[in-house]
């Protein structure tokens, strides 16, 4: 409790005269006044009087002295302003922006997730939210949740945010800000009296509480929004997880069968591990004693091709650190083996050898069911039907163009897509080559140095179109998305055939031993190839596209937790699904009579939700917001009580006064 001086010296005095001056009027003599009184009357009030008659008689007690003298000592200790120090949220709108993304779960703060941490010190924020003061709870991971909307109701508030749990899933803070700023600032600027303003500008206070593991949003404009930040963690947790993860599932041409992961050590020392691979569940290898440097990472390899034999039916295989740490999010991560499929690839070409030559090696023979046919196939009833209900994995079209795409990826040779999505300029001669992208599956580990080409043309296509081979006046080889699709386009011919039949040589790849694994990389990467891993790369909140038999309308998906999901067929003839919230194994089933199934695996895989050092400010809208552990200290005055309290007793001293003269 403190106190502040709000009057002189002067001032102080004449007020602390007040309480003897009402005490002394107790003590005053009466003057007497000629009243004709009956004689009963008269004696009893000449007994009450000779109690006050008297300069100097004793004080009694009366109810009345005691009101005023409490009057006034209320008053007195009103002007002394008496307080405290006390945190206060200070504004009128707050938005509270919650991070429940997966590292928050990690328990580096003594035990509890950060999560609790957080939401913690957001139930403390709301018990100093004033009255009149309104808040929202948003909450972030990969997307934006309103937990709840703006409330003066902190109970209602308050149980909204008990209800927010961690999601199994990487952070982004950009849809949440894009709401947040949404709510705070208006949609549109009038510039005429005519205009309607959309939204009016309702400045508010952004207090953002993550462990800061989002990705910088350099483009954010905040406008009305002031953003503070609580950093929620340590500098340094102890954690080791594992972040990458793959299987060679090429075992047809090369092989072998092997598994990949990439650990990372988030301590500030040095770590060893043990790394086990599990099988349906039964230990199948493991690597032990695992050496990390500190903020290292280190790859492990097991060999899985004793399961070859096996691959009769989906083999789920998980690989765990065994130590446990502050995250065990990224202890574990899952895959399926299935059966493998060999592909089924159409060529429509007019006689291309080289590419038949290509497709007939002894590798993709195993990995693919390869048919070729003229350009009259496209007009037959059979090829309609067979494209139409996805029953090819990849189809070739080679100098020539369907009049109707099919179901599934493809590959043009010196041709594009019907439509208008795609287009080819003028043929240019001659075509010298700049650049070629490796990055890309279908260009691994090819080698263009000495590829010659004699005429091509700059290709565009749809968004999202990835240039794979460029030449000096444009793109001559693109792949690009349609639906669920990939269509993959060569404006350039391998072989022309010229107005008397002969074919001519337009370039001189097919002479390299780069083309054979070009064509490989098509069939792996575009057809499937016998692939024995069911997915790539699938993350938690990711949608992927389940691809069945044509005869197949729906399909059920069974999540990790026992959950399951009706999945109609999509426009496109994939079956989209999109509730990958949690990590582990889903199974698919065909909702048809025979009710055939398969697994695939969903892993969060992130070395940014991993890497777990708290981060001490955030890069948003090119400002750096620097972490704040500290609120605004406020001095909370009770003066007013004081004074509320002086006005009842004066109404009560009123009262009584009253009731006594008048009775």
């Amino acid at each position: 409790m403190t106190w502040v001086n709000a009057l002189s010296t002067g001032a102080w005095v004449l007020l602390l005269a007040v309480p003897p001056l009402i005490v002394l009027l107790y003590f005053l003599k009466l003057r007497r006044q000629p009243l004709a009184v009956p004689s009963t009357y008269l004696w009893a009030r000449t007994l009450e009087d000779m109690h006050v008659n008297s300069l100097w008689q004793r004080l009694r007690s009366s109810l009345l002295l005691i009101l005023q003298l409490l009057l006034v000592g209320a008053l007195i200790l009103a002007v002394l302003r008496p307080g405290c120090q006390s945190d206060e949220l200070v504004g009128e709108r707050f938005i509270f922006l919650l991070d429940n993304s997966a590292s928050m779960s990690a328990t580096d703060l003594g035990g509890e997730s950060r999560l609790q941490v957080a939401k913690g010190q957001i139930r403390n924020m709301i018990d100093l939210l004033a009255r009149d003061d309104s808040a929202m709870l948003l909450t972030f991971s990969d997307r934006a949740e309103v937990i709840q909307s703006y409330t003066k109701d902190k109970e209602l508030l308050k149980r909204r945010l008990a209800s927010v749990q961690v999601r199994e899933h990487s952070t982004d803070m950009s849809e949440a800000l894009a709401a947040a700023s949404g709510l705070a600032n208006p949609g549109r600027i009038a510039t005429e009296e005519t205009d309607v303003q959309v939204a009016d500008a309702k400045p508010a206070q952004l207090m953002i509480f993550s462990d800061g593991r989002a990705r910088s949003n350099p483009d954010f404009i905040f406008g009305h929004l002031t953003a503070e930040y609580f950093p929620i963690g340590t500098e340094n947790p102890h954690n080791v997880g594992i972040v990458a993860f793959a299987i060679n599932d090429e075992w047809v041409s090369e092989g072998k069968l092997q598994a990949y992961a990439k650990i990372q050590n988030s301590y500030d020392a040095a770590r060893s591990v043990n790394v086990s691979l599990y099988v349906n569940d039964v230990l199948y290898d493991a690597e032990g004693n695992v050496a990390l440097t500190a903020g290292g990472a280190t790859g492990v390899r097991f060999d899985l091709q004793s399961l070859i034999p096996s691959l009769t039916e989906p083999l789920k295989i998980r690989l765990q650190i065994d130590e446990p740490d502050d995250f065990l999010m990224d202890n574990v991560v899952f895959a399926v083996l299935n059966p493998p499929q060999p592909a089924n690839i159409l060529v429509v070409t007019p006689g291309n050898e080289y590419l038949r030559v290509a497709l007939n090696t002894e590798a993709i023979r195993q990995a693919a069911r390869v048919a070729f046919r003229n350009r009259d196939y496209l007009s037959e009833q059979d090829y309609l039907e067979q494209a139409l209900f996805g029953r090819f994995d990849l189809v070739i079209y080679d100098q020539c163009q369907p009049t109707t795409m099919p179901q599934c990826n493809t590959m043009f040779i010196g041709n594009i897509p019907p439509g208008d999505v795609w287009t080819m300029g003028a043929k240019t001669f001659p075509t010298p080559l700049i650049d070629f992208d490796q990055r890309h599956p279908v260009m691994d580990a090819l080698q263009l140095s000495r590829l010659t080409i004699v005429e091509a043309a700059a290709l565009t296509g749809p968004t999202g179109t990835q240039t794979l081979l460029e030449a000096t006046y444009g793109p001559i080889m693109a792949i690009g998305p349609r639906g669920g699709y990939q269509d993959l386009v060569l404006s350039f011919a391998l072989m022309e055939m010229d107005e008397q039949g002969q074919f001519m040589v337009n370039s001189n790849w097919p002479s390299q031993l780069s083309f054979p694994l070009f064509i490989q990389n098509v069939v792996r990467v575009l057809g499937g190839g016998a692939r024995i891993v069911s997915t790539r790369d699938a993350r938690t909140g990711q949608i992927i596209a389940l691809r069945r038999l044509p005869h197949v309308e729906r399909v059920q998906v069974t999540a990790p937790d026992g959950q399951t999901y009706t999945v109609p067929r999509s426009r496109d003839g994939d079956f989209i699904f999109g509730q990958t919230d949690l990590r582990g194994w889903y199974t698919v089933t065909d909702l048809t009579p025979d009710g055939d199934s398969f697994a695939f695996a969903v892993n969060l895989l992130d070395p940014q939700e991993s890497e777990l050092r708290v981060k001490e400010s955030l890069d948003i809208g090119g400002d750096r917001i620097e972490g704040t552990q500290a609120r605004q200290t406020v001095r909370l005055e009770f003066w007013k009580w004081l004074v509320v309290v002086a006005l009842v007793v004066l109404v009560v001293e009123w009262i009584i006064y009253n009731r006594r003269i008048l009775l």
